[in-house]
């Protein structure tokens, strides 16, 4: 079916010309503007036995707060490329705030005695170690996130907007695209690309510590690396998890868990671009 839909596509676009472009950017402006006309509104019952009718209750030994640090994740024991070093730097220099770099060599400070790693986290991929320390440091100690890649923007005002509003968990870029949002998982994949606007992207952003956004991220994520702790002890992944067997697609733990969130707990959310890494030449 996909392979139809491209070929009418570059029959279209051949032959058409502006007008096809045409209809392609009144596509993409509909994309947008019908979120406004119809706003999304959360109802448990439109997604029987998917995890967001869950309604977990933050931790009773955790404390909710925003620490004024930003944590990037380098999981491997490999040497950081010469543009993710320069990242690193441009949000250390830019963004107004502690910026922690958390490696092998250091991560197991901050692990909590009484809430330790999953037991299959070694088997994991590199770039899925990186999604599940995001997690696990958002829930148990909150403040920022950025993947490593160049950043320029000073994230001081964005701080102080979560911190003073001790109703939001959560302040981010809006999603920039829906595709790639959600894949099978029914139903609610249809609504995050219709209402992909009410999200904010995983490559930045800052949360609160233990609220019910983050219990339910961390309760949903540990389920499914229970699931998968079998296979990943037979199939362990290399960097980006494309190893013959490795068992968990690209987005399973982290965009199809946090995404969803988002929705749910759209008002608890502020938008603010500041966050957004530049998404080019970051390799």
């Amino acid at each position: 079916m996909g392979e139809i839909r491209n070929k009418i596509s570059d029959f279209a676009k051949s032959k058409l010309g502006f007008v096809y472009k045409e209809l392609y950017a009144f596509r993409d402006w509909w994309r947008v503007k019908r979120q406004s006309i119809f706003p999304y509104h959360f109802n448990k019952n439109r997604y029987p036995n998917f995890f967001t009718t869950n309604d977990y209750e933050p931790f009773s030994d955790v404390t909710s707060k925003v620490d004024r640090v930003i944590y990037c994740f380098w999981t491997g024991d490999n040497e950081m490329s010469e543009n993710r070093r320069k990242g690193y730097e441009s949000l250390a220099q830019n963004s107004g705030v502690e910026v922690r770099l958390i490696t092998p060599q250091n991560l197991q400070n901050y692990i909590l005695p009484e809430h330790p790693l999953h037991p299959a986290y070694d088997n994991l991929s590199l770039v899925h170690k990186s999604d599940y320390l995001r997690c696990y440091f958002m829930h148990f100690y909150g403040g920022g996130y950025s993947d490593i890649k160049t950043n320029r923007n000073n994230w001081e005002k964005a701080f102080e907007s979560l911190e003073s509003n001790p109703e939001k968990w959560l302040l981010g870029y809006t999603e920039l695209t829906p595709f790639g949002m959600g894949k099978d998982q029914g139903i609610i994949d249809q609504d995050l690309q219709y209402y992909y606007k009410s999200c904010v992207g995983t490559g930045g952003f800052i949360c609160r510590s233990n609220t019910k956004f983050t219990a339910e991220w961390y309760a949903e994520l540990y389920k499914r690396m229970d699931n998968f702790q079998e296979e990943l002890r037979k199939f362990p992944g290399d960097v980006k998890g494309r190893n013959p067997g490795y068992p968990i697609g690209l987005l399973v733990i982290l965009s199809q868990i946090f995404a969803p969130l988002c929705l749910k707990y759209k008002e608890r959310i502020i938008h603010n671009d500041v966050t957004l890494p530049v998404l080019t030449n970051y390799q």
